[in-house]
């Protein structure tokens, strides 16, 4: 009940003032029911394989030798805020996470076509833990209606990542580049579903990449990719 005080107390001057200017009605109706802010929960695993092989699920990639395509998981939880609709329906978003990644591969795992770099694979039956942070900003298209009240949104963030430590394919990689990954750049292109019955939330998929920029950061070329789904709230 509190909320629905709260909402009239704030559409009623808005709508008021639409109303006064001549908008369009439908133009108001979204300018009304905006939410700014968003908490996603999300998990998934982490990919060996390179970024253009996470985005298609490893489901072209034919393990070699035995190594996983997979090794390590993620859990997390990030926060995004509405900066500026740069054009209609396409938003500029604030975003900032946490993560943490654990799993049984200390280092892992090199293919064979890597050259004359060792196999370091370490793998314990314990856990091994390694916190990311990162930050940066979104671009998100959104409103795509695909009928039966069913919308998608497209987007694409990006931004810095850090962590507290190099863990299983991100390790190996350090080791192949003779590089430091503990600071890269962040980019995770994304796909969204939600139902007009059901505004506040959305499914989200998600591939996150932690990226060296062609050796910009730490001489690498990249970390570790990941394939995630998540849970997004607005608010």
């Amino acid at each position: 009940m509190r909320g629905a005080w709260l909402s009239i107390g704030v559409l009623a001057p808005i709508a008021t003032c639409l109303a006064d200017s001549g908008v369009d009605p439908d133009v108001a109706s979204d300018v009304a029911q905006r939410r700014p802010n968003s908490v996603q929960v999300f998990a998934g695993r982490l990919s060996t394989t390179d970024f253009g092989n996470t985005i298609l699920y490893n489901l072209l990639y034919t393990p070699k030798l035995g190594k996983p395509s997979y090794d390590n998981d993620i859990v997390g939880v990030e926060y995004e805020r509405d900066l500026l609709e740069v054009t209609h329906d396409v938003w500029l978003r604030a975003q900032g996470g946490l993560a943490e990644r654990y799993g049984h591969y200390i280092v892992c795992c090199l293919t064979p076509a890597v050259g004359p770099h060792p196999d370091t694979t370490v793998q314990i039956n314990g856990r091994v833990y390694s916190t990311e942070f990162w930050a940066g900003g979104k671009f998100r298209w959104e409103n795509f209606h695909i009928g039966h009240g069913v919308k998608l949104e497209f987007a694409g963030a990006f931004g810095l990542s850090a962590v507290t430590r190099t863990i299983g394919r991100e390790r190996q990689r350090e080791i192949e580049r003779q590089g430091n990954a503990h600071i890269l750049g962040y980019l995770a292109p994304e796909v969204g579903m939600s139902l007009d019955r059901l505004p506040n939330f959305e499914l989200v998929i998600s591939v996150p990449h932690r990226s060296g920029a062609w050796g910009t950061f730490g001489h690498m070329e990249e970390g570790y990719n990941a394939d995630v789904i998540g849970v997004r709230y607005y608010f």
